[in-house]
């Protein structure tokens, strides 16, 4: 009776690793990617504009089925507008004051097959675009004055052209 249990636990356990090598899940708000052989299908455009899988683009929530890793590959990403915030940071402007720049911007993936051919994952794009916040900060700091950025004057303000 003991090796009885011990069997069908070993059974169970199997069973729910092997179930777990062949589903994904793709959320409500996430889409996925499946690669075979690290290699990608085309999607139709109509198709995705109906909110329909095609090709290595999976759109519709629920669980799949994929064949183990080292054949097929997912990887999903939010479809979600994403917020991304940089530290506070001191400058000094061209005019020689200083002021403290907090920057931020909103984005989201468009095309997520595009996405995961450019970049090897979501940390590698949040750093891409952490170095481009950055990067601007020297050019707010060499061609920006005090008086572009808060003046009693609106015609004077520049934070149109900045954003």
């Amino acid at each position: 009776m003991r090796r009885l249990s011990t069997a069908i636990l070993a059974i169970g356990i199997a069973l729910v690793f092997v179930l777990y090598m062949v589903t994904y899940t793709v959320a409500y708000n996430e889409i996925a990617i499946i690669t075979t052989f690290d290699r990608a299908t085309d999607p139709d455009p109509q198709a995705l504009a109906d909110g329909k899988d095609s090709g290595s683009v999976i759109q519709e929530p629920g669980l799949k089925f994929k064949w183990p890793w080292p054949i097929q590959r997912v990887q999903t990403y939010p479809t979600q507008y994403q917020i991304l915030q940089d530290t506070p940071e001191q400058l000094q402007l061209s005019d020689g004051n200083t002021i403290i720049i907090n920057l931020a911007l909103t984005w989201r993936i468009n095309d997520p097959l595009a996405f995961d051919i450019a970049h090897e994952g979501y940390e590698d794009a949040q750093g891409k675009l952490l170095a481009q916040m950055r990067d601007l900060r020297s050019v707010i700091s060499e061609d920006y004055t005090f008086d572009q950025l808060v003046n009693e004057d609106p015609s004077k303000i520049e934070l149109d052209a900045l954003e």
